[in-house]
């Protein structure tokens, strides 16, 4: 029997809110040239913290003060690469921060945000 150790759940609930997700669905190719893909926004809940500075120059890499991590209490439905997460007007790219093998036991999935800057913004989302 498997034995949940920390109550991850209620302190994700407790400091979770509404986050805006844009997710940009795949382009093609007509009349040889490219049209890039709608995007469009998806509304998920999460708690957002911002890395503490011990845990900028560990964990197998630097990270940037404008970095985040997202806890959520379910998976990102999409492809990472396809979703950038806005938080108090900025964007971020979200990245798995571990294999979520642990979430049955944690149940909460946890991303890395890295903030997006404004040319890959533009460029990906024609702003």
């Amino acid at each position: 029997m498997s034995r949940v150790y920390f109550h991850w759940r209620r302190l994700v609930t407790k400091y979770s809110r509404p986050i805006a997700a844009y997710v940009q669905e795949k382009g093609e190719y007509r009349d040889g040239r490219y049209h890039a893909g709608r995007t469009y926004v998806e509304t998920y809940t999460g708690a957002i913290l911002s890395k503490n500075r011990n845990a900028m120059n560990g964990g197998g890499g630097n990270y940037g003060e404008e970095d985040k991590i997202l806890y959520m209490l379910s998976p990102i439905p999409h492809l990472l690469e396809t979703v950038q997460v806005e938080f108090n007007g900025v964007r971020y790219t979200p990245l798995a921060d571990r294999d979520h093998e642990d979430a049955f036991f944690t149940g909460v999935y946890v991303y890395k945000l890295s903030q997006v800057d404004k040319f890959r913004e533009g460029v990906q989302h024609g702003n």
